[in-house]
């Protein structure tokens, strides 16, 4: 697991994120709350603006190619997946269809999520990870394995630090 490390804030929140390219890509949190202040939406479906709430996510993009993915997960089954052509491009975000969602678990802070991509190529993927998490007081929490900004920015690509082949 990679530590997420947060983004301007103390908190006594712990984060580490991994993920799996293979026939399935499989997403994992294990989150660590000792206070209790993660407040978890109730939400189903493939929905926009999941990052709103307590959200985990994921980029991913093919090494040399500015083309990307945004994966966007919540704990009780909701969930959407974006692909953009450069730097948060299209606006509006283009849902992407090259991935069968199949399920998302959330038990004993372990969070996962699985999707089957559709007609991947083999090929060298940068990733980024991370979280954003909603206090049960209405604060918000940015995770990611690294932070380059002045504010959070997930989409740069110079913060997509870890490397899969997808086989």
């Amino acid at each position: 697991m990679n530590p997420l490390s947060c983004f301007d804030a103390q908190t006594n929140i712990q984060i580490s994120a991994n993920i799996h390219l293979g026939n399935v890509w499989v997403f994992e949190y294990l989150i660590k709350d000792p206070e209790n202040i993660i407040l978890y939406p109730n939400l189903n479906g493939r929905q926009n603006n999941l990052w709103e709430h307590t959200c985990f996510e994921a980029f991913v993009g093919e090494k040399n190619s500015k083309e990307y993915f945004e994966f966007n997960f919540s704990t009780n089954s909701a969930w959407n997946i974006f692909e953009f052509k450069n730097y948060r491009l299209p606006q509006p975000p283009k849902q992407c269809e090259r991935f069968e969602f199949l399920k998302i678990e959330f038990e004993n802070n372990i969070f996962k999520a699985q999707v089957k991509p559709k007609n991947f190529k083999k090929s060298f993927y940068e990733i980024s990870l991370a979280t954003v998490i909603e206090s049960k007081k209405n604060e918000i929490f940015y995770w990611a394995l690294k932070h380059n900004k002045s504010r959070p920015d997930f989409h740069l690509r110079e913060n997509f630090i870890l490397n899969a082949e997808v086989l």
